[in-house]
């Protein structure tokens, strides 16, 4: 499914709240794809990339506990 620009701010903002740097170079410029998606065992995932403009990583993929996929807007 994709997120609104409302949804893809909460997933921003959970990001910088949970410290999450990205897994191939460290920069903590972290952004939302847009994207999210229930898994084959019901847990929300939304998928974020790394905003380095010298490096272009991602998506990876981000597991949502329930209150963090309601706070999105997404349960």
């Amino acid at each position: 499914m994709e997120l609104s620009p409302d949804q893809k701010g909460r997933v921003g903002e959970l990001l910088r709240t949970k410290g999450l740097t990205c897994p191939e170079c460290g920069s903590d410029g972290l952004a939302s794809t847009g994207a999210a998606y229930v898994t084959f065992n019901k847990t929300t995932t939304v998928q974020y990339f790394c905003t380095n403009p010298e490096e272009q990583h991602g998506p990876f993929p981000l597991s949502l506990e329930p209150h963090e996929a309601q706070r999105i807007g997404l349960a």
